[in-house]
């Protein structure tokens, strides 16, 4: 069974992608939930749709699989597992992790963000920024449970906060955090 498997998630252009990549430089192991677990699906029905399905964004459409999600639950290496990223369907899995960490933003720093966005990446057009806008001012997105920091300040120091929050006082590259 994993040692320990958290969540790192929030809105679009909040710093789950950062966040992760900083992660394994330090040395933690980490899944990239938005390619790794990520496919387009049916949100009612969790049915994958075809590639051609662009009748919404793909926002309405990004879901994990579940199965493989729950797979990370009974992984037999001991290991602490951080995933990062978001999906229509957290919920389904939500019970999969001993934490669950949102990353934070102001609207300035997101609307600076998505302003810096790749032409290819969600968020970068003017109809997916304004659902963005819209997502991010939604209240109680996230579970009761989570503890939320604060993403506008450097990567070093949101994680170091996530660190310090999820771990025992060791060190948190050696496999021991809460």
């Amino acid at each position: 069974m994993a040692g320990r498997i958290i969540l790192v998630t929030g809105g679009s252009c909040t710093g789950k992608s950062t966040v992760r990549r900083e992660l394994e430089r330090r040395g933690v192991r980490t899944v990239d939930g938005d390619r790794d677990l990520a496919y387009q699906g049916d949100p009612q029905t969790g049915e994958r749709l075809p590639t051609s399905v662009t009748a919404r964004p793909p926002h309405w459409h990004h879901l994990w699989d579940v199965t493989r999600a729950r797979d990370l639950a009974v992984a037999d290496d001991g290991d602490i597992v951080v995933v990062c990223g978001d999906a229509r369907n957290l919920d389904e899995v939500l019970d999969v992790f001993d934490e669950i960490v949102v990353l934070q933003i102001d609207e300035t720093t997101l609307w600076r963000r998505l302003e810096s966005r790749p032409a290819t990446e969600f968020g970068a057009t003017p109809g997916e920024r304004d659902l963005v806008l819209r997502l991010h001012r939604e209240p109680d997105r996230w579970p009761s449970r989570s503890t939320v920091i604060d993403a506008t300040r450097p990567v070093e120091d949101v994680v170091d906060d996530l660190l310090r929050t999820t771990s025992d006082g060791s060190d948190p590259t050696e496999g021991r955090l809460l």
